[in-house]
């Protein structure tokens, strides 16, 4: 919903993605009358569901179609006897409406530390990295939201 462009990605993205990924990367989707409302890639590893990208139709948010599409995917991450679902923080690891947003769904948070892979292409001094990383006031211990699957 009025994301920006950052988070728009191209096909080979998400090629690449499932193909590093394999079968730990799984599409899970909203639908009404055949029309995709909602969608978010999850990943399964080691007991964890991560939420990846989650988004949906700006038509359709009223409808709630992201808590219909992560209670589907937790039903499905209980059938997979996985133990946490972990759906992350808010943008840029702040406690903002997304934030707030999953909170909802668990009371249970914990700091996380956020990273970024920088390719040897990439050309950067130390100081630019540890910006590029955590940025200039980001706190370098957000915190995110998990919770058990039920």
């Amino acid at each position: 919903v009025e994301a920006s462009r950052s988070f728009f990605f191209d096909g080979d993205y998400f090629e690449r993605l499932f193909s590093g990924l394999g079968p730990n990367a799984h599409l899970f989707l909203s639908l009404l009358d055949g029309k995709v409302i909602a969608a978010g890639l999850f990943t399964l590893c080691a007991g964890i569901v991560q939420a990846h990208l989650v988004g949906s139709r700006d038509e359709y948010y009223a409808l709630s179609p992201v808590k219909l599409l992560l209670d589907s995917v937790r039903l499905w991450a209980n059938e997979q006897h996985a133990l946490t679902f972990h759906l992350g923080g808010g943008l840029g690891g702040q406690q903002d409406s997304l934030f707030y947003f999953k909170s909802g769904f668990s009371d249970r948070t914990h700091q996380f530390a956020l990273g970024v892979h920088i390719g040897r292409n990439h050309q950067c001094g130390p100081r630019q990295r540890k910006e590029f990383v955590l940025g200039a006031d980001e706190d370098p211990h957000p915190v995110a939201v998990a919770g058990e699957v039920q």
